[in-house]
Order: C-alpha cells, then structure tokens, then sequence
C-alpha cells in the first residue's frame, strides 16, 4: 500500500501532506493544470527556454517548479538547488534563475547519449532507446535530438551564460558523467531537486542520494512518473521506504507528462 497522500484542486489551493506514520501535516500550495494560464504564469526565463526549444517540460511542469522554489525560498529551507538529467539545460536555467543570489545550482548529466533502460522499464521503454541509439529520434521542434550532439555540454554552458548565469563551477556547476559517479553529496543539504530521468535505476539512485542530504521541508520534482513505469515504480518504493515524504498531485487525472511532487516533512 502506497503512503496517503491528498490532493489539490483547480487552482492554487493549500493542501495537507500526509505520510503514513504522521503525526502532523504541513500546508502546501502548489498549482494544478490551468492550460489558460500557464504560459502568463511562468517567469519571462521559464517562457525564453520554452520559445528557445530548450526544453521538454511543459508549461505546468515548469509553473510547478517555479512554485516549489517559490516556497523553499519564502520558508527559508537551507541547501543547493540541483537537476539530475539536465538535457538541453531548460529547466536547469530555469531553476538557477530563481534561486536567490547567495544559493548554488548543480547539474548533472552524462551531456551525450545516456544509458539504456533495465528490465524494469519495460518493452516500450526499451523500443525507444533502440529507436534513439539507431540515430532515427527527433529533437524539439525537428531540431537535432539533444543526446546526438558531440558538444552537448558545451552547448548547454553556452545556453546558461545567454540568461546571465556562468557556468564558473561556483554558483552553477554542471557536472558531466552518470548519476553513479557525479552524483555525491555528502557534506551538502539540499533545498530542492528536481529529477528528470526516466528509467527505473537512475530515478531510485537519484531519489536514494538526494534523500540523504534533503533539508525538511524541501521538495524533489520527478518527471516521468506518470509517462514511464520504470520511474514511477522506483518513486512508490521509495515513498513505501521514506514515511517522512509526502506526495502532492493534482485532483483532476494528470496527464502523461505531468510531473509528481514530492516533499520532505520538516516537523516531527
């Protein structure tokens, strides 16, 4: 049995987080779909990446980011800002953005062609990967698929360093090679995250490694949940494995590529 979890209505609404042992809850306000709304809701960063083809998120996906960072900021949650699975760096800019000047933001991508899925995935997962390693996927738009280019990162430090935001391996640090390697943090709290990764073993890694160093009251974004089985059983183990994180969706059925909420619970 998954933990209990409430949901949110139409609109930005407060909502109760509830773990399966406890003992309080917390308020939350997180925005459900509003196709009307979204693209004047998002910050004129959030809209650049998307009329740039910089991302694959859609415009909800990205409102619900912004608000997460939002609330992070406003509660004082202490930590860096990170992405695991920065792609083109869309999302990635647009989270750096909205973090105050004195946070850090860190990236982290193999910025090439990435792993294939497991056995935990599923055929359709594994039909895709074939159909991207054979060199026949499409980018964005009809653009160049992002895993083919030899400079990806180059290119996404290019994109960051057009909004105003270097990659001088301080403030913002991209970190290149799989999760396995780059991805430590020891020593590091983490205020929000956002993964981006849709096999099963990279999310249960990511969700395993950033656990361990998020702050209470910190939130972890997942996509894919709703679009891909490999993820979405990896985040329900570790909702089983992790009573102290609540679930937040929306009420109405989310879409395929609507992502899923996550957040530590910062009382006892």
């Amino acid at each position: 049995m998954l933990p209990q979890h409430e949901s949110i209505g139409d609109r930005i609404t407060p909502v109760t987080i509830v773990g399966p042992s406890c003992r309080s809850a917390e308020r939350e306000t997180i925005p459900s779909d509003d196709p009307t709304a979204e693209h004047d809701q998002l910050t004129k960063s959030s809209r650049e990446v998307k009329s740039r083809n910089l991302t694959y998120l859609p415009f909800h996906n990205l409102r619900v980011i912004e608000r997460c960072i939002a609330e992070v900021v406003d509660d004082g949650v202490p930590g860096i800002f990170l992405e695991a699975g920065v792609a083109l760096g869309g999302s990635a800019i647009a989270i750096a953005s909205r973090m105050p000047e004195e946070r850090e933001f860190h990236g982290y991508d193999v910025f090439g062609m990435f792993p294939p899925p497991g056995a935990r995935d599923g055929a359709a997962r594994q039909d895709r990967y074939r159909e991207i390693a054979s060199g026949l996927a499409n980018g964005i738009g009809g653009d160049r698929y992002y895993a083919y280019e030899g400079d990806l990162f180059q290119k996404v430090a290019a994109a960051f360093a057009s909004f105003g935001l270097a990659v001088d391996g301080c403030r913002v640090v991209l970190h290149q090679g799989l999760f396995e390697e780059t991805l430590e943090l020891r020593g590091v709290q983490v205020a929000f995250a956002h993964i981006d990764c849709g096999w099963y073993d990279s999310m249960k890694l990511c969700l395993e490694r950033i656990y361990e160093a998020m702050s209470p009251g910190g939130f972890i974004v997942c996509d894919d949940y709703y679009g891909f089985e490999g993820a979405a059983l990896a985040v329900d183990e570790f909702l089983m494995a992790n009573p102290d994180v609540g679930r937040i969706e929306p009420e109405r059925p989310p879409r395929s590529d609507s992502n899923l909420v996550l957040r530590r619970r910062a009382g006892p």
